[in-house]
C-alpha cells in the first residue's frame, strides 16, 4: 500500500484500537517496520495503555516483537522478553554498569530484582527463587535476567529499562499475540 494511503488509513480518528493493533500485526507479519512504527505511534497516542497484555494464566504466549526496524516472532514472551534485552545489551554492552545505582534498582519489584549480578541477588527476599533455575536466565554479558513474571510486568520492565538506556520508548514493540 502506497505510504500516503497508508498513513492516513492509519490516523484516522475513527479507527479504534483493536482495528489499529490489527493493521500492526499485519504490518509486523510483512516486517515493514516503518509501517509498524507509524501504527505504533498511533496506538500509543490514542491508547497509551493498548500494550497491556490481557490476563490469561497457562501456556506460552506468541510474542512479536520489534527493535531498530527487526521484526521477530517467539513462541514465548520470554523468549522475546530475553532477545529485546539482547540486543540492549549489544547497543550498549555494558547496560547494567552504565546505570546508575539507584535506576538500576529502581527495575525491580517488590521481592526480587531484574537484573543482578547472581541469582541470589536477584531474589533479595525471596531467596528460594535462585534454587530453582526456572526462575532466571543468564544474559551475554553476564548479568541474571528474572523470566518469572507476567507478560504485563515484562513489557513495563522492558519500558522501563528502554527509556534508562535510550531515553524514549519509540523503536520498540512487544506484543503478545492472543491464541
Amino acid at each position: 500500500m502506497e505510504w500516503a494511503k497508508f498513513t492516513s488509513m492509519v490516523h484516522d480518528p475513527a479507527r479504534t484500537r483493536e482495528e489499529l493493533v490489527q493493521i500492526l500485526r499485519n504490518v509486523l507479519q510483512k516486517e515493514a517496520a516503518d509501517y509498524a512504527l507509524s501504527v505504533k505511534e498511533q496506538l500509543d497516542l490514542r491508547f497509551p495503555d493498548w500494550q497491556k497484555p490481557r490476563s490469561r494464566r497457562g501456556g506460552d504466549t506468541p510474542t512479536v516483537v520489534m527493535y531498530r526496524k527487526q521484526v521477530r516472532r517467539f513462541g514465548t514472551a520470554t523468549d522475546a522478553f530475553l532477545w529485546l534485552v539482547e540486543q540492549l545489551i549489544q547497543a550498549h554492552p555494558n547496560i547494567f554498569d552504565e546505570l546508575e545505582t539507584t535506576k538500576r534498582w529502581g527495575i525491580k519489584g517488590s521481592a526480587r530484582q531484574w537484573f543482578a549480578k547472581s541469582p541470589e541477588e536477584l531474589y533479595y527476599f525471596s531467596s528460594h527463587l535462585a534454587d530453582t533455575s526456572a526462575q532466571y536466565r543468564k544474559l551475554s554479558n553476564g548479568w541474571y535476567a528474572d523470566v518469572n513474571s507476567s507478560n504485563e510486568q515484562k513489557r513495563n520492565v522492558l519500558g522501563k529499562l528502554f527509556y534508562e538506556v535510550e531515553g524514549k520508548d519509540s523503536d520498540w514493540v512487544f506484543l503478545p499475540v492472543p491464541p
